[in-house]
């Protein structure tokens, strides 16, 4: 089954990966709602999703998906490297990540290897991932409240702010670029339902208070 969207992009990837001889497309869906109907009726053996829609309000049909249907492999197709994005999706229930812009031969290799059991990463986002991965605190080496809907990324962006980075200085710091660092300082604010850069230093600062109470 392919979910997906952009109604082109949907069909293109659809045409590509049914050539004769390759796979059957039993449906096709263009938003979460219609991606969970789908599934339920025709159980697919695996699903081939668009990361902007698997994406939504935090990796929610991810995460439905994966509690409703664990049996349904789920293959998320990525326009680039987004380590966070990739990280977030895995926890979140995704089986593999493939490029968009691979051939259908490679898709279609994919494919068959996910119902087969096996999981894969796409070569343009296992270095940002292993990257990533070397970031996250080792046991004990760090204090951060528990119980956070915060990533990793959005942690040390948020961590950075406090500390009176510009985003111009914070995506230098990060060698990320200013409109990624954008987009983490609006999830970070939605997280924590605030408006403003400096209303979440503050919330994150009580976050910090609560734990150390809870602590003692």
């Amino acid at each position: 089954m392919v979910a997906d969207p952009d109604t082109a992009s949907r069909r293109l990837i659809a045409t590509a990966v049914r050539a004769p001889g390759r796979v059957v497309v039993v449906a096709q869906a263009a938003d979460a709602v219609e991606t969970l109907e789908l599934v339920a009726h025709y159980r697919p053996d695996v699903l081939l999703c668009d990361e902007r829609l698997l994406s939504e309000a935090d990796f929610s049909l991810a995460r439905k998906l994966h509690d409703a249907h664990p049996g349904v492999p789920i293959v998320m197709l990525t326009n680039g490297p987004q380590a966070e994005r990739a990280l977030d999706a895995l926890r979140s229930g995704a089986t593999s990540i493939v490029a968009k812009q691979s051939p259908p031969e490679q898709l279609v290799a994919a494919l068959r290897a996910v119902v087969n059991g096996d999981a894969l990463i796409d070569p343009a986002v296992t270095m940002e991932l292993i990257e990533e991965v070397r970031q996250i605190p080792a046991p004990g080496s760090g204090f951060r409240p528990i119980h956070s809907r915060l990533s990793n990324r959005e942690w040390q962006i948020l961590g950075l702010m406090s500390d009176g980075s510009s985003t111009a200085e914070i995506a230098q710091s990060l060698a990320l670029s200013r409109d990624t660092v954008y987009t983490h300082t609006r999830n970070v604010m939605r997280k924590l339902q605030v408006d403003t850069r400096e209303a979440a230093i503050d919330a994150v600062r009580e976050l910090y208070r609560t734990a150390a109470r809870d602590v003692s």
